[in-house]
């Protein structure tokens, strides 16, 4: 019977939300600490093109001059149409939340937890509501499925846009404005001082 019980415990656990196959449980409301998974390391371009920037500029449809965290913009280029897949930790698939821990160690040198949900509720993050406080680099918290209060993360940009792993489209420049994300944005997270 334990061992039954176990069991079913282990399964809600795995599929519970965006995140790879090892488990890092939840303290309450506050992540204890973060996982220490071996990850590859990618190494990264120092610079980032003018037409990079012209790039980046233009799919978030502000001015060339408001590119000015070139170590994201890096980040993001390299990672862009990397696929999706759950659980996945690389650039032969990748997962939201392990896409915003590997870009908040890169651009931030910020360890988060492995889970949206972790991340929302660790330490080091503040969670807010109103979308139009957002700033660059804000956590974007996102409700897909119910069983979860947070089962998706991206990283806002600017101007109504989040870079974040999806399922449709990969590793991709999404827009808050679109129905599907306006409808289940739930919160921002942003780094304690």
């Amino acid at each position: 019977m334990v061992k039954k019980l176990l069991f079913l415990a282990f399964l809600i656990v795995c599929f519970a939300s965006c995140r790879s196959k090892k488990i890092v449980p939840l303290k309450d409301v506050e992540v204890e600490g973060v996982s220490k998974s071996k990850k590859k390391t990618y190494s990264y371009s120092n610079k980032l093109s003018d037409k990079d920037t012209q790039y980046f500029a233009d799919a978030l449809e502000v001015d060339v001059a408001e590119i000015t965290n070139k170590k994201l913009y890096i980040f993001i280029k390299s990672w862009e149409e990397t696929t999706y897949l759950y659980g996945g930790e690389d650039k032969s698939g990748i997962d939201c939340s392990a896409l915003m821990q590997r870009l908040y160690e890169h651009v931030y040198n910020v360890s988060l937890p492995r889970t949206a949900a972790e991340m929302a509720f660790y330490k080091k993050i503040k969670l807010h509501d109103p979308v139009d406080d957002l700033t660059e680099g804000d956590l974007v918290f996102f409700r897909i499925n119910e069983e979860k209060v947070f089962s998706h993360v991206g990283v806002y940009l600017k101007n109504g846009k989040f870079f974040a792993a999806g399922s449709s489209e990969g590793c991709a420049i999404s827009s808050l404005k679109k129905p599907y994300w306006k409808k289940n944005y739930k919160a921002f997270g942003r780094l304690r001082a």
